[in-house]
């Protein structure tokens, strides 16, 4: 994967975290 992979990995993880 590339940066962008990661990051939006990480934001997912967020928003998960969010609606949850």
């Amino acid at each position: 994967g590339g940066m962008s992979n990661e990051m939006y990995n990480t934001i997912a993880r967020v928003t998960d975290g969010i609606y949850e």
